[in-house]
C-alpha cells in the first residue's frame, strides 16, 4: 500500500501543476519545482488523512478503494483516448484507427465492468 501511495503522489505531483496551467490557457505546460514540492506536500497530507482515517475498517477502506478505481479508470481511459486522438498531438504519433477501435472496446469493456460491479455491490 505505501508504495501504491507513493507512485501515485509522485504521479499526481508531476501533472497536477502542468494541468493547472493548461486549464488557465497558460503556453507552457510545466510546473516548477516549487509547484511539484507544494503539490506533493497536499498530496502527500490528503494521502496520509485518507489512510488514518480509513484504515479502521479496512474492509470499509478496501470497499472505497474498489469503487474509486472501477468509477476512476473508464474515465481516465477515455481522457486518455481523447488527448492522443484530439489534441495537439502530432498526427505521425497518433494511433491508427486499429489501435482507436481497441481502445474505444477498451474503454466500453471498463465502463460496463463498473456498470457491473456497482449493480453487483
Amino acid at each position: 500500500m505505501l508504495t501504491t501511495v507513493i507512485a501515485a503522489i509522485d504521479a499526481y505531483a508531476r501533472s497536477l501543476p502542468a494541468a493547472i496551467q493548461v486549464l488557465r490557457g497558460a503556453e507552457q505546460e510545466t510546473g516548477t519545482r516549487a509547484q511539484y514540492v507544494g503539490s506533493t506536500l497536499i498530496l502527500a497530507v490528503l494521502a496520509v488523512v485518507a489512510l488514518f482515517t480509513m484504515m479502521r475498517e479496512f474492509t470499509a477502506f478496501l470497499d472505497f478503494v474498489t469503487s474509486a478505481t472501477f468509477l476512476v479508470a473508464p474515465l481516465l481511459a477515455l481522457l486518455n483516448y481523447l488527448v492522443v486522438t484530439r489534441c495537439e498531438m502530432p498526427e505521425k504519433a497518433r494511433p491508427s484507427p486499429a489501435m482507436k477501435v481497441l481502445s474505444l472496446a477498451g474503454v466500453v469493456v471498463m465502463g460496463a465492468l463498473a456498470v457491473m460491479y456497482f449493480a453487483l455491490v
